[in-house]
């Protein structure tokens, strides 16, 4: 079945991964191996736990000084250590001068002072099981969590930057943190379509707490730089661009 997920989903990352967590031996610095069990349970979840790490450092902006994984729901009763060398995965993914893999990811955070923890929750308030990832920098902390829905599995964000917010994960998408008012969706969404730019896929989610409200959408295809420069010459200037799995 995990094989079969690899080569069906829309992100290259599983295959490398699953087939890693197997074959190699665990103890010592080196990545865990995978009971077959464990494997079968968490390897939907794997690819998750990268886009997620991936996603929580480019939000969080600087240079990660802790890393934490935890699982949520079921979940939390396998072994997550594969959750966790993943996320290091997603999080080292472009950002240091070698090819990263499951076999030096842990390496890599000793090596820079890193951090790295893991949690366990036997409860899940929104969804059956939920894994999140938080990355703290000299300025900041920033979590962000999801879930994988239906046989695929789809990878879903279940919340990021202190907002609930329930979105499909895709290559390409957009983070804006904006002032609420009336039109503001709708001229975002015009300004992308003046572009040629789709919105594949959208969720906002209004705040409770005094903060900015969250807006997160796909897209078909990459902002180019005229755009981006638009949006901050018209106001909108919490705005974030990634660009997960790659």
């Amino acid at each position: 079945r995990v094989r079969r997920l690899a080569e069906d989903a829309a992100w290259p990352i599983p295959e490398r991964l699953t087939v890693a967590l197997v074959n190699l031996p665990g103890g010592g610095d080196g990545p865990p191996a995978a009971a077959k069990a464990d494997l079968e349970v968490l390897g939907p979840f794997i690819p998750l736990a990268s886009l997620l790490g991936q996603l929580a450092v480019e939000l969080a902006g600087g240079f990660p000084q802790r890393i934490a994984v935890a699982a949520h729901g079921p979940l939390s009763e396998y072994d997550i250590r594969l959750l966790t060398v993943a996320a290091l995965n997603g999080v080292f993914q472009g950002r240091v001068d070698q090819v990263v893999n499951v076999v030096n990811a842990p390496l890599l955070a000793a090596e820079r002072g890193i951090a790295v923890s893991e949690e366990r929750f036997h409860g899940s308030r929104d969804y059956t099981n939920t894994v999140e990832v938080r990355v703290s920098t000299e300025a900041e902390e920033v979590t962000v969590s999801g879930t994988t829905v239906g046989p695929e599995p789809r990878l879903f964000i279940a919340s990021a930057l202190g907002h609930g917010i329930d979105i499909e994960m895709a290559p390409h998408m957009v983070f804006v943190r904006y002032d609420d008012r009336p039109g503001v969706i709708g001229q975002i969404g015009g300004m992308f379509g003046d572009a040629g730019i789709n919105i594949a896929n959208m969720a906002v989610s209004r705040t409770k707490n005094g903060y900015r409200d969250l807006m997160a959408f796909s897209i078909d295809t990459r902002a180019t730089p005229e755009l981006e420069a638009h949006l901050h010459a018209v106001g909108f200037d919490d705005l974030r661009f990634f660009d997960l799995g790659s």
